[in-house]
């Protein structure tokens, strides 16, 4: 992970702390899919499938950016 244009977090170790924002891209989703995942968080996963999402207040300095991926510009 980078932040503040430094690496902070390497193969899970922390390497440094850094005051700063947080970026999030949304994609867009489908909760068609739900149930597909939730088979296989309980099969891979110590985390609950309903355990797994952040709340946004939860992260400080949180900004929400839209995913453009895969639209049209025109």
């Amino acid at each position: 992970m980078i932040k503040a244009g430094e690496l902070a977090v390497e193969e899970g170790e922390i390497r440094t702390l850094r005051d700063g924002n947080e970026f999030v891209v949304q994609p867009g989703y489908n909760p068609d899919i739900d149930g597909f995942l939730r088979e296989r968080f309980e099969e891979q996963y110590t985390v609950r499938f309903e355990n797994y999402p952040v709340d946004a207040e939860r992260v400080h300095g949180l900004q929400l950016a839209e995913c453009t991926y895969g639209k049209s510009t025109d």
